[in-house]
Parts: structure tokens; C-alpha cells; sequence
């Protein structure tokens, strides 16, 4: 029999008690994140801020997104805990240097993950606090080339067979179109033209826009979506609701579009959300988890035995415009990739090799 006494029993069962563990973990991580760290009142002698603040201020002024500003503070957090929260002005070149030492030797990090937590303390300093960061001398994570899974033509479709409802049509776009994870579930109704066959993707990775195709063969199922989508942005407005989130303070300046369709999310949210900084009651776009948990279900029902997740659409959408013997350049504008030497990659995967070569004995 399970025990009800103490402060367990007096929350109640299961989804209560995950709340309260919530919680928990939530006021934790508060009482980090407002950083209190050693010598700092809630506003130092001169009445400058809390470093949190001074972090979300500069932010917002150089416009990162929330995804870089999470990641950001997570990394400044690990580097304030690893020194027992020193303030980060009594600490030096030299710790950062052990910091990320540390990070590569004894937590074994990734190159790529070493690189994140170094501009988060570079932005820190240089930026934040205004203090040098120069000669940084720390043991990197030598970076070892890997060739990226990819699905067969037919593997791909069989994942696709899988996804229900507008996943299959993310599925489908994401292997179609070779859109990331995060440019599917930031789409928005007026940036795909069904009409030219093209998607233009806004603010993309780096804050760059681009084009790239539609899939003809998608074009029913999606036109069948987004009349439903239609109709429940109609039931929005008719309950008072309609309004969607907007980027770079565009509500403001143009109030009537935060209620009109094409400005709405191709793939949105079951339920309205409330807007952070308004307040109001939006639709926002699905979550990615939900995505990407509905296409490892759907990797395991088809039973693919390759290390795959969402992403792996991109790779494979890559290497078949390759093996179809599409320039490289090209696909490299497809795939939005600042520099071409990214996009080789595929080469690889597109068998060109194998191709030509035959092996001895064969």
C-alpha cells in the first residue's frame, strides 16, 4: 500500500505529485539562475543589476533567439557552479581555461558542445560585463569527421507511412523539402506558396532567409491540413481568440495582422498559450518534442536499424539531389549552408565513391 503521510499525502496522487516535483525543481533552478552567487546583493554598490539581468538585457539588444539565450545561460550557469558560484569578476582567463579544460577531459564533451560553452563565456565577458577575453589557451576537443546516417528512398518512406495525421506531412516536408526540425514547426501559412511549388524559410540558422522546393507530392495532404487549419483559426476568432505570435515587435507595429490566417502556423499548438512578454492568449506552434517523439516511434514501427532521428530527413534529402547528380551549389542554397564545404559532406553518403571504385573482390 502506498504511503500518503508528509508533504506526499498532502498533494495527492500522481499528477499532483509530479506538480510539486516540478516545483521543486523549478524554485531550484530559480535560485540559480538568479545567481546567487558569492558578494552579490540583488544590486551591487554602484546599483548595477543582477547578472542575470545584465545577461537578458544584452540579448535582447543583439536580438538572439530564445533557443541561444537558454543555451547561453545554461553554460554560464555550469561555469558559475563549477567555481562554487564565484562571481564571475573574480574569476579570470586562467578559470575559464580550467573550465573548459575540465569540460574536455573529464565530462568528454563534444568539440561542437566545447565551442557553445566558449562563446557563452566569451559573450559573458566581453559583452556583459564588459571585461577582456583575450588568449584563452584551454585543451580542445579534437573534432573527428563523421559521415552522417542517411535513409534509403525507401526507408525514408517507410518512416513517413508511420507518422499520423500532420506529422506525416511534416515527415514529409522534412525529407521532401530538407527543412530542420525547427524551420517545420516555425512555418508559417503565408511562406509556402503552393502555387510557385517553393517554401521560403525566414530567419533560418544564422538569421538567414532562403528558398527551397515543395514537393509536389505533398500538396494535397498539406492543402487538406491548412483547411483545417483555417477552420480552427475561424473557431479562434469566433471564441475571441486568433491572435499568433509575432517576431521583432511586428504586433505592434501592425496590430491586425496578429489575427490574420496567413500570419498563423502551418503546424500550431492543440491548445492556446499566453504570450510571455503581452500576456495575451496565443496559438502557438506545435512543440518540437512532440515531433520528434512521433518520428522515433515511427523509426521503431518501421523498423530501421540506423541510428536516425528527425534530422536524418535533411541528410537523406541531401545525398538523393546528389545522387541525382544536382550541383553542389545547388543544394547547397537548398540546404541554406553558409559554406559549401558543409555540404560535401554528402558527397559521402551519396556512394560516389562505390560508385567508381570496385572493390577486389567483386
Amino acid at each position: 500500500m502506498a504511503k500518503s503521510n508528509g508533504v506526499w499525502g498532502a498533494i495527492g496522487g500522481g499528477g499532483k505529485r509530479k506538480a510539486f516535483q516540478s516545483a521543486l525543481i523549478a524554485s531550484y533552478l530559480s535560485d540559480i539562475d538568479d545567481h546567487r552567487v558569492e558578494n552579490e546583493p540583488p544590486y551591487y554598490s554602484g546599483g548595477e543589476p543582477r547578472l542575470q539581468t545584465l545577461f537578458r538585457n544584452r540579448c535582447r539588444q543583439r536580438g538572439f533567439s530564445h533557443r541561444t539565450v537558454k543555451t547561453y545561460w545554461h553554460w554560464i550557469r555550469q561555469y558559475l557552479k563549477y567555481f562554487n558560484f564565484k562571481h564571475p569578476r573574480a574569476l579570470n582567463e586562467r578559470d575559464v581555461e580550467a573550465f573548459l579544460s575540465h569540460l574536455a577531459q573529464h565530462r568528454q564533451v563534444s568539440k561542437a558542445t566545447q565551442n557553445i560553452a566558449f562563446n557563452a563565456l566569451r559573450f559573458l565577458y566581453l559583452e556583459v560585463l564588459l571585461l577582456p577575453f583575450d588568449n584563452v589557451q584551454a585543451i580542445r576537443v579534437k573534432r573527428e569527421a563523421r559521415v552522417p546516417e542517411v535513409f534509403t528512398h525507401e526507408e525514408a518512406l517507410r518512416v513517413i507511412s508511420h507518422l499520423v495525421g500532420p506529422y506525416q506531412v511534416m515527415g514529409q516536408l522534412m525529407y521532401g523539402s530538407g527543412l530542420r526540425l525547427s524551420e517545420v514547426y516555425r512555418l508559417r501559412i503565408k511562406d509556402v506558396d503552393i502555387q510557385a511549388g517553393q517554401i521560403v524559410i525566414r530567419a533560418g540558422k544564422g538569421e538567414v532567409d532562403r528558398i527551397t522546393l515543395l514537393p509536389q507530392s505533398v500538396i494535397p495532404a498539406l492543402t487538406e491540413h491548412l483547411t483545417k487549419i483555417q477552420a480552427l483559426h475561424d473557431s479562434d476568432i469566433a471564441q475571441g481568440f486568433g491572435k499568433v505570435s509575432m517576431p521583432n515587435a511586428l504586433a505592434r507595429k501592425y496590430p491586425s495582422e496578429q489575427k490574420s490566417l496567413h500570419w498563423q502556423f502551418v503546424f500550431p499548438a492543440s491548445r492556446l498559450a499566453r504570450e510571455p512578454i503581452s500576456g495575451e492568449w496565443v496559438r502557438h506552434h506545435i512543440h518540437e518534442t512532440s515531433i520528434q517523439k512521433s518520428v522515433r516511434k515511427a523509426i521503431r514501427s518501421a523498423r530501421i536499424g540506423k541510428r536516425s532521428s528527425s534530422h536524418t530527413f535533411r541528410h537523406s534529402f541531401a545525398t538523393r539531389l546528389i545522387q541525382r547528380s544536382v550541383d553542389i551549389t545547388t543544394v547547397q542554397k537548398l540546404l541554406g549552408h553558409k559554406d559549401v564545404r558543409t555540404t560535401q559532406i554528402y558527397l559521402h553518403t551519396a556512394g560516389g565513391i562505390t560508385n567508381i571504385v570496385k572493390s577486389p573482390l567483386d
